[in-house]
C-alpha cells in the first residue's frame, strides 16, 4: 500500500469510526421540538450531542447575531429553542459533507486496491480498427524490488489489418533517415548529444518506432545518458508500420552507432527492461484484440521476477475529504448568509408595506373606528387572504402578534410599543409614539397626525424607490459595457478583414 492510500485508509476509517461512535453515545440525545423532527434522526441526535458539548463555530459574535435574526423572523417562537434548532441544523448539515468525503474517500480507496491487489490486470483491451489508440499509465510492483512500484505509460495503437508496405517508399525513408537521426552529432559514429528520432516523416505513410540494444544509453525517443559509456557500437532499429491498399506492413532497419553505458539503479534498469518487453509485445499483436502484459522481467542476477500491473489514477480519496471539508465550510457561511438576507428581506418589505398600513389607519379612523378594532379588522382581511393563497406580508404578521398581546391583557400603549420595537423600523417606531400619545387626546388629533405620517411616508416611499432604481442602474452598468465591447468586436474585424483583403 502506497503513502496516499495509507492517509487515504486512516482518514476515511477515523471519520466512520467517529461516526459510529457519536451514534452509539448520542442515542438518548435530547432534541428540540423546533427541529421538526419527530421521532428524531440519529444524525440530528449527533448534531445536538455536539452542539452541546462543543464551542460554536463562529464566536459569540455570530452567535449572538443568529440569534437576533431568529429572534426577528420567528417573534411568536422560543428565541432558545428556535436558536438551538438551527444551531443542530447547521451542524447535522456539515456533517453531511463530512460523512460524504469519507465515503468518497473510502470508495476511492477500495477501487485503487481493486486495481492493485490479487493477480492485477493482465492485458490492455485495444482499440478496434481504425480507432485512435490509447495510452495508459500503469503502475508495475516487481517482486523483491525496492520502493512502491515503477510508474510506466503504456501506448497502445488500434488494432490494424496485415498488408504489404510500399518497399520503394520505405526503402527511401531509410535513406533519408540517415541524415536525420545524427541530428547535432556530426555522424552516428561520434554521438555526443541526443538523437533525432522521429515517429513520422512527412510525405511518407509510415510510423516509425525505434528500438535500442542499449537502452541504458540510448532510449526510444533518442535521449542519451552521457553518463553511460559502453565498449562497443550500439544498435538502433528503426521499424516502420503502416497501411497500403492491401493491408498494413512493417519493415524494419539498423543503424549502428557509438554508445556509452554505465551502471545504474536496479529499479532503472527494470523499467527499461519491461519498456523493451511492453514493446516487443505490442509490435506482435497489432493485429489481436487486447495487448498481453509482461508477467515476469528478468533481473541482473538472472532471476525471474513476477510483475503485477494495476492502473495508475489519482489520489482522488484525499481530495474527496478535503472537499467535503470545504463545503461544510461553504455551507454553514451560505446558511448564515441566507438568514441575514431573510431579516433584510424582511426589512424592505416592512418599509414598502408602511404606507398602506398608515392609510388604513387613518381611512378606518375617519370613519370612527377606535385604533383596536382598526387592528382587529386588518388582522382579519389578513386571514383570510391567506386562506385564498395570498402571500405572506411581515407587518400583517406582526399586527396579529399586536391583536394576540392585546387578547392576552395587554395594555393597548404597552402592546403598540412592542409592536413598534419588533418591526425594527424608525417609521414603525415613529407610529407607534404617535398612537401611544394620542391614545387618550381622541381620534381627531390622531386624524390629523395619521395623515400627515401617510403623506411623509408616501414621499419616503418615492425616494426609496429612486434611490433603488440609481443602484440598479449603477448593476447595469458592466453588463452594458460588455455588450459595447461585443458589438465592437463585431463590427471592427469584419470592417479590418475587409481592408486586409
Amino acid at each position: 500500500m502506497e503513502l496516499h492510500q495509507i492517509a487515504e485508509a486512516c482518514a476515511a476509517g477515523g471519520i466512520l469510526l467517529s461516526a459510529a461512535a457519536l451514534l452509539f453515545i448520542s442515542r438518548r440525545e435530547q432534541v428540540p421540538a423546533q427541529a421538526g423532527e419527530d421521532p428524531p434522526r440519529p444524525l440530528t441526535r449527533v448534531s445536538a450531542y455536539l452542539y452541546r458539548r462543543l464551542p460554536s463555530f463562529g464566536g459569540a459574535e455570530r452567535v449572538q447575531s443568529v440569534r437576533e435574526d431568529l429572534a426577528v423572523l420567528y417573534p411568536s417562537r422560543s428565541a432558545e429553542g428556535r436558536a438551538a434548532a438551527y444551531e443542530i441544523l447547521r451542524i447535522r448539515r456539515i456533517l453531511l459533507c463530512v460523512l460524504a468525503g469519507g465515503f468518497l474517500t473510502g470508495a476511492a480507496l477500495l477501487q485503487d486496491l481493486a486495481g492493485g491487489t490479487g493477480e492485477g490486470i493482465r492485458r490492455i483491451e485495444r482499440d478496434g480498427y481504425g480507432g485512435t489508440g490509447t495510452t495508459v499509465s500503469l503502475t508495475a510492483s516487481v517482486e523483491g524490488a525496492e520502493g512502491q512500484g515503477m510508474e510506466i505509460p503504456v501506448s497502445v495503437r488500434a488494432r490494424q489489418y496485415s498488408a504489404q508496405q510500399l518497399e520503394r517508399l520505405a526503402g527511401e525513408l531509410f535513406t533519408a533517415l540517415e541524415e536525420i537521426i545524427p541530428g547535432q552529432n556530426r555522424s552516428l559514429e561520434a554521438v555526443a548529444a541526443d538523437l533525432c528520432l522521429p515517429a513520422e516523416v512527412e510525405g511518407y505513410p509510415f510510423r516509425i518506432r525505434w528500438e535500442s540494444d542499449a537502452p541504458d544509453w540510448l532510449d526510444s525517443g533518442g535521449r542519451v545518458h552521457a553518463a553511460f559509456v559502453p565498449e562497443g557500437p550500439v544498435q538502433l532499429t528503426a521499424l516502420l508500420t503502416g497501411e497500403g491498399a492491401d493491408g498494413s506492413c512493417a519493415f524494419e532497419h539498423t543503424y549502428v552507432c557509438r554508445a556509452v553505458r554505465t551502471a545504474e539503479s536496479e529499479n532503472a534498469r527494470l523499467r527499461q527492461k519491461l519498456l523493451s518487453e511492453i514493446a516487443s509485445a505490442e509490435e506482435e499483436s497489432a493485429g489481436s484484440s487486447f495487448l498481453e502484459l509482461p508477467q515476469t522481467v528478468q533481473a541482473d542476477d538472472g532471476t525471474a521476477r513476477q510483475v503485477s500491473w494495476r492502473e495508475t489514477g489519482e489520489e482522488r480519496g484525499l481530495q474527496f475529504l478535503f472537499l467535503g471539508a470545504a463545503a461544510a465550510v461553504v455551507l454553514s457561511l451560505l446558511e448564515d448568509r441566507r438568514l441575514h438576507g431573510q431579516v433584510r428581506e424582511r426589512e424592505r418589505q416592512l418599509e414598502a408595506d408602511y404606507p398602506q398600513l398608515v392609510n388604513r389607519l387613518a381611512l378606518y379612523l375617519g370613519a370612527g373606528m377606535s385604533l383596536r378594532n382598526i387592528f382587529y379588522r386588518i388582522g382579519e382581511d389578513y386571514r383570510k387572504q391567506r386562506a385564498r393563497g395570498a402571500a405572506r406580508r411581515c407587518v400583517c404578521e406582526e399586527v396579529l402578534l399586536l391583536i394576540r398581546e392585546m387578547e392576552s391583557g395587554t395594555p393597548e400603549a404597552e402592546a403598540y410599543t412592542h409592536f413598534g420595537s419588533r418591526c425594527r423600523c424608525g417609521m414603525y417606531i415613529r407610529l407607534c409614539t404617535l398612537l401611544t400619545q394620542n391614545l387618550r387626546k381622541g381620534n381627531r388629533e390622531l386624524l390629523q397626525a395619521l395623515r400627515r405620517e401617510a403623506e411623509t411616508a408616501l414621499l419616503e416611499r418615492k425616494n426609496t424607490a429612486r434611490q433603488r432604481g440609481e443602484e440598479a442602474e449603477t448593476r447595469l452598468l458592466l453588463p452594458m459595457v460588455a455588450m459595447l465591447a461585443v458589438t465592437m468586436v463585431i463590427i471592427i474585424i469584419p470592417a479590418y478583414l475587409s481592408f486586409t483583403v
